[in-house]
């Protein structure tokens, strides 16, 4: 198993006009499926982990990916489009796994990650060492 993982919501569904468009209905799978596909020649591949997951609970801002990293802070990213943007969440991959901390500045992310960075969650081992709870 390997220390990252990429989670990726696969219950999102891009907001259309018609409620029946197939895209809307598989926004967060075409998300996984595209990024597994890039991931297959990515030369990390054996260092990232891809998993699909139920749901993320951003509904209001599909499409959803995690990343989360041993003794690393779990970052969460909405409001993605479906398609195009498998690159840029790999290149996200490489910078945090370059950093010991995996601390990503800003200015290192694509101008559409930028935007969509949500939150970014401590390495929970790092408190529960310490039995000591974030505040």
């Amino acid at each position: 198993m390997s220390e990252n993982i990429f989670f990726i919501c696969e219950s999102c569904r891009l907001n259309t006009a018609n409620s029946n468009d197939e895209e809307s209905q598989l926004a967060g799978t075409i998300l996984l499926n595209q990024l597994k596909a890039e991931h297959q020649n990515w030369s990390l591949k054996n260092e990232f982990e891809i998993q699909g997951v139920g749901c993320l609970c951003a509904c209001d801002q599909p499409c959803v990916f995690a990343l989360a990293g041993t003794n690393k802070p779990t970052y969460l990213f909405a409001g993605l489009p479906a398609e195009g943007i498998a690159t840029d969440i790999l290149t996200l991959g490489e910078f945090y796994r370059d950093r010991a901390n995996g601390l990503v500045p800003n200015y290192k992310l694509s101008e559409i990650l930028q935007t969509a960075r949500i939150a970014r969650i401590p390495p929970w081992p790092a408190w529960m060492e310490n039995n000591d709870r974030p505040h």
